[in-house]
């Protein structure tokens, strides 16, 4: 077909040079948010710029996801997608006829209507049509954070350079093609209709919506009613009605999947050890990993219970770097977790936390194995994310003062 052969002459230059792509990216990353941190007042007043670059970085943002999504193999958990896929287009059960961690209802339930459509076009993978889907929503996350932008006046080119054109948030999407975008759209939904009206119950049901399709943020559902309560009576009440939705939408699946949702969705655990305090705890006895991951889950949710700060985008950021300091299990796509959010200050830690964790997704084995950068550890990354935990913490507490 012309048009794929068009689409590969195009991909070309980025695929047959990733190493180099990367590096540009990354320079050009660096190099603008240098200007903004010592040049902000001078760039805010050439608007004909900042409309460029704004465009720029969407049409770079959609060519580098899309090349990926195209002319790259992907992760593991494609292949799960394709297999929850098929046994709902044979109405069966997911939770009784699948082995491997199956997903939230609402997710799969996506992933049935992307399978159909690989079907209707059968010269476009499946694994192309999912990447593809989760390049839009990251397209939609770029305009709520334009829209957060305008609300709370903030410079929007480093924003959508901090976002969109990062390499972390690139290689999750268009190469590993994980969803966990697709939660944070609708938790910054939940902010974004909060700034706009205090009062209205819309932000309540998108954070809860968030947590459903991505069990891993479900602590930010307390995050939220934390901030809006002041009553802690209110919150715990309020986040047990948000507990029983999320436990409802697998009611339709219960009788004979039960034995699949209780392992596969409520006893899974990411991979543990080799990362931050499971690291350290591996070294003393491989017993204490299996503990603490027990007890991670009860901080998980008692952080964000107790801490409290005045603005619910810094609640929100500081929570996403509690889970990845203190988490007992790591997993690559967990760095975009603070990406969107985490752009809207765009501070020195954000700087880099991007420059860091890119360098250590080009040399993971299940990424884009640029070895060039295997001097760059998961650990290296987690030191990074606790001393920027820290930093947000203790402004927080400033401000406060």
């Amino acid at each position: 077909m012309k048009s794929e052969s068009l689409f590969y002459l195009l991909a070309k230059p980025f695929i047959y040079h990733l190493h180099g792509a990367f590096l540009v990216i990354l320079v050009f990353f660096i190099g603008y948010f240098l200007l903004v941190f010592f040049y902000k007042d001078r760039l805010k007043k050439i608007r004909w710029l900042n409309l460029i670059t704004i465009l720029l970085v969407i049409i770079l943002g959609l060519y580098c996801r899309l090349s990926l999504a195209g002319f790259t193999l992907g992760n593991y958990d494609l292949f799960s997608y394709e297999i929850v896929a098929k046994i709902l287009s044979e109405g069966k059960n997911v939770y009784l006829y699948t082995h491997r961690y199956n997903y939230s209802p609402f997710w799969f339930t996506i992933l049935f209507s992307l399978y159909k459509i690989s079907l209707i076009f059968p010269k476009i993978s499946f694994f192309f049509i999912v990447r593809a889907f989760l390049t839009l929503v990251d397209l939609v996350i770029l305009l709520v954070l334009y829209k957060i932008s305008k609300l709370k006046k903030i410079f929007f080119p480093p924003v959508a350079i901090g976002f969109f054109l990062n390499p972390i948030s690139i290689i999750i999407t268009g190469h590993h093609g994980q969803f966990e975008n697709l939660s944070i759209l609708f938790i910054l939904l939940g902010v974004y209709f909060y700034l706009k009206n205090r009062k209205s119950k819309l932000p309540a049901l998108l954070f809860l919506f968030g947590g459903i399709i991505k069990h891993i943020v479900f602590n930010q559902v307390l995050v939220f009613l934390n901030h809006i309560f002041k009553d802690k009576k209110k919150v715990v009440f309020s986040f047990g009605l948000s507990v029983l939705i999320f436990l409802g939408t697998f009611i339709p699946y219960w009788s004979l999947g039960r034995r699949g949702i209780i392992k596969n969705v409520f006893q899974y655990e990411s991979l543990t050890g080799g990362y931050g305090i499971s690291y350290f705890l591996e070294k003393i006895n491989l017993d204490l990993v299996s503990v603490y991951s027990k007890i991670f889950i009860l901080l998980f949710f008692s952080f964000a219970f107790i801490f409290k700060t005045k603005k619910l985008m810094r609640a929100v950021l500081i929570n996403f770097l509690f889970f990845l300091t203190f988490t007992s299990g790591m997993s690559d796509q967990y760095l975009v977790l603070p990406l969107a959010i985490g752009a809207l200050s765009y501070s020195w830690f954000f700087l880099g936390y991007t420059l860091i964790g890119s360098l250590y997704l080009f040399q993971s084995p299940v990424q884009l194995v640029l070895r060039q950068y295997n001097f760059v550890s998961s650990n290296i990354v987690w030191l990074l994310c606790l001393f920027w935990f820290i930093r947000e913490v203790f402004q927080s507490y400033e401000k406060k003062n």
